[in-house]
């Protein structure tokens, strides 16, 4: 339930028509980072993964929203039927379209794209879901698929990101070292990666506080989460960025590195 609109005349059709279906509608843009300008219009009976920041109108604010601002926002736009399910961001790792490991994040609270809140979960049909779309574009490396159900509870792609993600720690703290594989299979080798261990969280401050499966961590505790030296030869940490320059911040544990070399 997705229909691409090119004017704010043809969003105000759109969105009529379909929020007797939905309850609510997204109208939202083609591209951009993190949900920015997204719009949520119409009454939410429930929201499992709520974006901070993003905006709410109710139906009869449409025109007075519209007439305000339906001009300056780029156009065309999409307007999408409202998904109130949780959310989740699968982490693979693939070789043309061919997933060689997975790791499934419950998304409970996120801003700008990422996660304030998660937790690695079993979730066996939003890993096939995943599964399906890598295959589909035949994807390479570390990769990231979002997903939310619908109101039935089957999972709906969100969108596709051919990126290392911001919260790509959690997934290294469950056990699977995503990055460090990626680098040994460009450089034409293996590295075995274990199931993920469910049950990990993080909690994001202004850093990222990582608790594991059935512990609570002190608020004192340094956070785990740091910069380190990873690969043998260098002197300084690897820091890997995103492509609209969002730190992405890895602990590459140094048994991990220590086991590929010894391959």
């Amino acid at each position: 339930k997705c229909r691409p609109v090119a004017s704010p005349q043809e969003a105000r059709r759109v969105i009529r028509a379909m929020l007797p279906r939905t309850g609510a509608v997204v109208l939202k843009a083609d591209r951009g980072t993190g949900g920015a300008n997204m719009v949520c219009i119409g009454e939410i009976s429930a929201d499992a993964a709520p974006v901070v920041g993003m905006m709410r109108i109710p139906l009869e604010a449409l025109e007075h929203w519209l007439s305000l601002y339906g001009q300056q926002l780029e156009w065309p736009r999409q307007v999408v039927a409202w998904l109130p399910g949780e959310e989740y961001s699968v982490d693979v790792l693939a070789r043309d379209g061919e997933v060689l490991a997975c790791c499934v994040r419950l998304r409970r609270r996120s801003t700008g794209g990422l996660a304030l809140s998660a937790e690695v979960v079993l979730a066996p049909d939003v890993a096939r879901a995943a599964t399906a779309v890598v295959a589909s574009f035949g994807l390479t490396y570390v990769n990231n698929i979002q997903f939310r159900r619908d109101p039935e509870g089957k999972p709906r792609l969100m969108e596709v990101n051919p990126r290392i993600p911001g919260t790509i720690g959690l997934t290294t703290q469950s056990g699977v070292n995503l990055p460090l594989a990626a680098m040994v299979m460009a450089l034409g080798e293996s590295l075995p990666l274990p199931e993920p261990i469910p049950g990990w969280q993080v909690q994001r401050y202004a850093g990222s506080v990582y608790r594991p499966p059935k512990r609570q961590v002190d608020a004192t505790e340094p956070l785990v989460l740091r910069l380190e030296q990873t690969l043998a030869g260098f002197q300084s940490p690897i820091l890997l960025w995103d492509l609209d320059r969002t730190l992405v911040r890895l602990e590459i544990s140094l048994a991990a590195v220590s086991l590929w070399k010894k391959r």
